[in-house]
């Protein structure tokens, strides 16, 4: 870990990664609150000279007796509470003990498995602008020269397991993040925990480099689940800030990438270590990447569903970027997911060997899960083996003796594998609509109950859902068993009306339309009037009648549903489809009174929203029994009980034009 010339640029580049902060502007304090500031800085009158002095002094003693363990407490007294100097005197110390360790070498090799967890905190300074760069911190130099000589002098084996150690329970400090000030403060502190990374990942490199061993997959398995137990630590707090998570992931990549080079040279392995070797790094690219990535995707289905409505979806990926969303593609998590997947592929994960072996597997542990049914869960199970399969986010390397038996991350495999279809387009890779299901059913399972499912997860679902489905014509939807069809529709349901962002609401609407198009009209009818009546979710109640209405219209059925079958399907003989010429849900007197009880519900219940919807609807659709204008009088009777203002204009507006077609 020496400085040369390539680690100073390295350090410079991390500098540059963790600029990018808004200032924090001059925040308004009361003199009281500046008083205590300045006692917590400054609470003792420690003499820093006479401190540094006797750090030199209590060295030589050292040297003479060779007690270096009495040295290493007057270093441990001195020197562990930075909070204890202002920020200048931090500086004198840490000049002091690096000047100490790089004149007295057998000092540093004594004593220097003992400083990593020391040296940590020296990282945070209060209201550091890392907008200044890192060269602006007052005590980075030192600290950064002090991780050096340690790497150079200290007893690598010593400093090794002391650094795993250390990272293995580095905890980032929690911020509460539902105040604009404390989000910025946590933003910093975020960034003080990349650096604490930073330099303990680069001591651990460089000591593993020096240790010579004939087994060296023992040290790669310990630093692989430090890292990992890093990642189950501290991933959730930086769910806020992707791009900070950018640098991590550099960090680890060039770990992974470059396992196993000392210097220009391999390093020298039985056919045995390799492969263990080999296969610990394919289990830490996919647990990290997930660990990681997880709450945060690139976008993969919103990017696919403009690609298909534009007709562009088929062209070569050179083609198809130039009609990328500045936003998504071309952006810094985008690179992210790009390199990490040539990584994986440099690892020998190639999806187009894993991939459907993988999605084979899921779609018999599901099939098994629900051979005596479904239950009422999102997922459909959840009394089974497969109840207690979540994604784990720490593996314990040593516990395996094998390498056949370490795990990989089926959900970061999966996530690799959709970043590879989204830019090769790799027909090989292509799903059916059971596997699909099976798929959705599974990972929904695995999702923790008491959070939302993950972003990433949700956007390759529907991903892999318009991928699969958007040249699917009705014999294959309705061989699909009835039930998994209908669980699958929940979940779109449930996207649609759950999700925090309108683009993935409007691409799992439209999926989910798109499926009750392709299905017998009395399921689709059947799943459509259940989610009106049941369904928690009141905008998904009002999507259900807009798609109701499509299906109903009889003479607007081509262009109405031509946005939901993007693109057009071909007939089975080749020539194009005929344009739908009646409805797909005929107006029979079953279905008639399913709706008009539906409406009156609606009414009774207050439920403003699906009234407004249901007059459109009404105003569209012709059910040709006079219920629409009886209706309309009785919701004209209820419109001052309407609290909010805007609502009764709606009311009104909707009314207006119902009369004008009864």
């Amino acid at each position: 870990m020496q400085l040369t010339d390539d680690h100073k640029k390295d350090l410079e580049k991390l500098g540059e990664e963790l600029k990018g902060a808004e200032p924090h502007g001059e925040e308004e304090h009361d003199e009281e609150e500046h008083d205590e500031d300045e006692d917590e800085n400054d609470y003792t009158e420690l003499d820093v000279d006479i401190v540094c002095q006797f750090i030199r002094d209590a060295a030589r003693e050292a040297e003479k007796t060779g007690d270096y363990i009495s040295y290493a407490t007057v270093i441990d007294i001195h020197c562990s509470d930075p909070s204890r100097y202002k920020h200048v005197d931090r500086v004198k110390i840490l000049t002091t003990l690096l000047e100490v360790l790089r004149t007295n070498p057998q000092i540093c090799y004594e004593i220097g498995w003992d400083l990593p967890a020391l040296l940590l905190p020296y990282f945070n300074v209060e209201d550091f602008n890392f907008n200044n760069g890192l060269e602006g911190h007052p005590t980075f130099y030192p600290l950064i020269m002090l991780f050096s000589t340690l790497a150079e002098y200290g007893n690598p084996k010593e400093l090794f397991l002391k650094t795993v150690e250390t990272l293995s329970t580095l905890t980032c400090e929690r911020a509460p993040e539902n105040d604009k000030l404390k989000f910025k403060q946590a933003e910093s502190l975020r960034k003080f925990e990349v650096c604490k990374f930073h330099v303990l990942e680069e001591l651990m490199s460089s000591c593993m480099k020096k240790i010579k061993t004939q087994y060296p997959s023992r040290f790669l398995a310990s630093a692989a689940s430090a890292i990992l137990m890093f990642s189950a630590r501290n991933a959730a707090l930086f769910r806020h800030f992707p791009l900070i998570v950018g640098i991590l992931a550099r960090r680890v990549y060039v770990f992974i990438r470059d396992w196993g080079m000392d210097g220009e040279d391999f390093v020298a392995m039985s056919e045995a270590e390799q492969i263990k070797s080999a296969r610990i790094l394919q289990s830490l690219s996919t647990y990290f990447f997930y660990s990681w990535f997880h709450r945060v995707a690139v976008r993969w289905s919103i990017n696919l569903f403009r690609e298909i409505k534009h007709s562009i979806h088929e062209l070569p990926r050179a083609e198809r970027a130039k009609y990328d969303n500045p936003n998504s593609k071309g952006s810094a998590v985008y690179t992210i997911y790009n390199r990490w997947g040539t990584l994986a592929l440099s690892l020998d994960l190639d999806p187009s060997e894993y991939f459907l072996p993988l999605i084979q597997e899921i779609q018999e542990d599901v099939q098994e899960a629900t051979k005596d049914g479904l239950d009422d869960t999102l997922a459909g199970f959840s009394k089974s083996e497969l109840s207690e399969a979540s994604p784990i986010a720490f593996v314990d390397y040593s516990m395996y003796e094998d390498a056949a038996e370490i795990p990989l991350s089926q959900e970061g495999l999966l996530m690799l594998a959709t970043q590879y279809m989204m830019e090769t387009r790799d027909h090989s890779l292509n799903i059916s609509l059971d596997q699909l299901v099976s798929l959705t059913l599974y990972l929904v399972h695995r999702s923790s109950p008491n959070e939302p499912l993950p972003f990433a997860i949700t956007d390759l679902l529907l991903f892999w859902g318009w991928w699969t489905l958007k040249d699917m014509e009705r014999p294959e939807v309705r061989r699909l068993d009835e039930a998994l069809y209908v669980k699958y529709l929940q979940f779109l349901v449930f996207i649609s009306a759950s999700s925090p962002l309108p683009e993935i609401r409007n691409i799992a609407y439209t999926l989910c339309g798109r499926l009750l198009y392709l299905q017998h009209e009395s399921i689709s009818f059947a799943f459509i009037a259940d989610t009106i009546a049941d369904c928690p979710f009141e905008n998904a109640q009002v999507a259900m009648v807009g798609i109701l209405k499509r299906l109903m219209i009889p003479d607007d059925i081509s262009d109405k549903l031509s946005k939901l079958r993007i693109p057009d399907v071909p007939s089975r003989d080749g020539g194009e489809a005929s344009a739908a010429c009646q409805t797909t849900i005929p107006s029979s007197p079953e279905h008639v009174d399913t709706i008009k009880s539906l409406c009156n519900a609606a009414l009774e219940q207050g439920n403003t929203h699906l009234v407004i919807t249901w007059l459109n609807f009404l105003s569209t659709v012709n059910l040709e029994c006079g219920f629409a204008a009886d209706y309309a009088k009785r919701v004209e009777k209820v419109i001052d009980e309407v609290e909010d203002e805007n609502d009764r204009t709606l009311i009104r507006l909707a009314l207006d034009v119902l009369r004008k077609t009864v």
